[in-house]
């Protein structure tokens, strides 16, 4: 899955990235933070970008189809019932469907990625490298 999500023409780099971290803005997921810091700012984001968006608020000068990745990464880790029309629309004309098809499918591999995370538990046990 890893190799579709990131091969180029799937989903655009920094919508991706703007995904993972709205997911990360409603999960406590330390790993996937501290890997997507280095990831985003190859993608042109900046820590404020990071610290606004992990905040839980969309970042500053996004274009709409950002902040739409932005929001969609919120929305599908939390969706327990089927996406409204409202978001479903509004999101088709931003980005179109594909686009969004490919941001659903990023929530969903990182959704699974976050369990691992939260899993391992306290960030202590992945930078100690000798445990």
């Amino acid at each position: 899955m890893a190799k579709t999500l990131y091969a180029p023409g799937t989903v655009k780099p920094r919508n991706r990235e703007l995904a993972i971290l709205g997911l990360s803005s409603v999960l406590d997921v330390p790993y996937v933070d501290y890997c997507h810091r280095k990831i985003g700012s190859k993608c042109g984001l900046s820590h404020e970008h990071f610290e606004d968006a992990l905040a839980g608020k969309v970042p500053a000068d996004l274009s709409a189809e950002e902040a739409m990745a932005y929001r969609l990464g919120r929305i599908l880790t939390d969706l327990k019932t089927p996406l409204d029309d409202a978001t479903w629309k509004e999101a088709v004309s931003v980005m179109g469907k594909s686009e969004l098809v490919g941001i659903a499918h990023t929530v969903a591999g990182y959704r699974w990625v976050s369990l691992l995370d939260q899993i391992n538990g306290d960030t202590k046990r992945w930078i100690n490298k000798d445990e």
